[in-house]
């Protein structure tokens, strides 16, 4: 009993040395990224370890959180599965740590959490930072750098949609002929189709299977409904709406 007893404090405190520096080895392979300028100048440049996009993509369309529309963000936050993302707080510490390890295992912790593991994941992969274990090493410092509200406008605002077309932004341009500002709320649903997980931008864009995009758009707007994010009205009435691009 005391054999296995000095056994496992010795699988400890080799985990605690052994972890540590592969960490940092893995943090090794990325652009440095401990201040949030760092961040904000391989966002701007488009830097990533891939280096620039050899197909001329543009740049991420530089969106902050003020610039967002409301409808917009609640349509997001509801499609990924926290609705109560802004009531809980920020998550941190051995909570943060216990949830970026369980999901290295394919673990989903329940909590609103899960969604800034989700937007920092996307922001590093937009970014091209790191491949495997260094793209999660780029998550975890990318959470610390940035609160809850900046994740979501990085995650939005760098999505490739193809390679003229980076953003919500962009995507209300190509889609709509509109910028995102001007969207209606059942334009907005119909913008969500084209991230993930539906990934629907160009059955949008070719204005493909329109019974399926207003199918699912309708879902989206139920549930905004259902979180009580949008009235039930407005909701009705956006889902009146024809799919835009058969207007």
């Amino acid at each position: 009993m005391r054999l296995a007893l000095w056994i496992g404090l010795f699988a400890l405190g080799l985990a605690g040395v052994a972890v540590p520096v592969f960490y940092h080895q893995l943090a090794a392979e990325l652009p440095i990224l401990e201040t949030e300028e760092d961040f904000q100048a391989l966002r701007g440049a488009g830097a990533s370890t891939g280096g620039s996009n050899p197909q001329g993509g543009t740049r991420p369309d530089g969106l902050d959180f003020a610039r967002l529309p409301r409808d917009l963000v609640a349509a997001y936050v509801s499609q990924t599965g926290c609705p109560g993302y802004f009531q809980s707080p920020r998550e941190d510490g051995l909570p943060w740590l216990s949830r970026m390890l369980a999901g290295l295992w394919g673990i989903e912790l329940d909590g609103d959490g899960k969604c800034e593991r989700l937007f920092a994941l996307r922001i590093a992969g937009s970014l091209r930072l790191g491949r495997g274990l260094s793209r999660w090493v780029a998550a975890n410092k990318i959470h610390r750098l940035l609160q809850k509200d900046a994740l979501i406008a990085n995650d939005l605002s760098t999505v490739a949609l193809e390679p003229s077309v980076i953003g919500v932004g962009a995507a209300a341009q190509a889609l709509f002929r509109k910028q995102l500002h001007e969207l209606q709320l059942s334009e907005i649903a119909e913008l969500m189709l084209a991230l993930p997980p539906y990934e629907l931008y160009d059955e949008l864009k070719k204005c493909r299977h329109a019974s399926v995009i207003r199918q699912n758009r309708d879902y989206l707007l139920s549930l905004l409904v259902s979180h009580a994010l949008v009235p039930s009205e407005r909701a009705s009435s956006a889902q009146s709406h024809p799919v835009a691009c058969t207007e």
